[in-house]
Formats: C-alpha cells, sequence, structure tokens
C-alpha cells in the first residue's frame, strides 16, 4: 500500500482539559448559557415548563402560573452612546 498524502492525513490528536466545578460553571455561563437562551431548545423548555401548570378539572382547564413567569426573554434595548464633548 501507498502511504497517504501529507494533505490527506487525518489529525486525531485533541486535548483534554480538566475545570473545577467552579470554573466549569464559570465556563458554562460565560460560552454557552447565551446561546442556549437565544434557542429554540430554550423556548421550549419555557414551553413546557408553562403548560405543566396546568390544572385539569371537571369544568375545563384552571391556568395557575406565577405572577413573575415570563416565558420569554426580556431583551434590554441598546443604551445610547454618551454624548460627545467638544474640546477646545
Amino acid at each position: 500500500m501507498n502511504a497517504p498524502d501529507e494533505d490527506e492525513t487525518i489529525n486525531v490528536n485533541y486535548n483534554i482539559m480538566c475545570l473545577s466545578r467552579e470554573e466549569g460553571i464559570k465556563w458554562i455561563k460565560k460560552e454557552r448559557l447565551p446561546a442556549f437562551l437565544e434557542s429554540d431548545c430554550y423556548f421550549e423548555y419555557r414551553l413546557a415548563k408553562l403548560v405543566s401548570q396546568v390544572r385539569w378539572s371537571k369544568s375545563g382547564m384552571n391556568f395557575t402560573v406565577g405572577s413573575n413567569f415570563s416565558p420569554w426573554i426580556v431583551k434590554k434595548p441598546p443604551s445610547l452612546p454618551p454624548p460627545a464633548t467638544e474640546e477646545d
């Protein structure tokens, strides 16, 4: 058999990094959580939490939802840049 060309070889090396629990939680909050909060998975999770609060009764459905529950993320409007000051 012929040896594969250099650009046809597959690099199978990888690095493993072990984090403490606290470092792992910080990394997740910084790197993964923002994307998850904007994903369809998070929307479905919040919707499932809302639907799970539905209680069935003989007269029909009865919704019990906490007053502070919001299934959507309230995005803050971008802040305006500070006014430019002219220097003489």
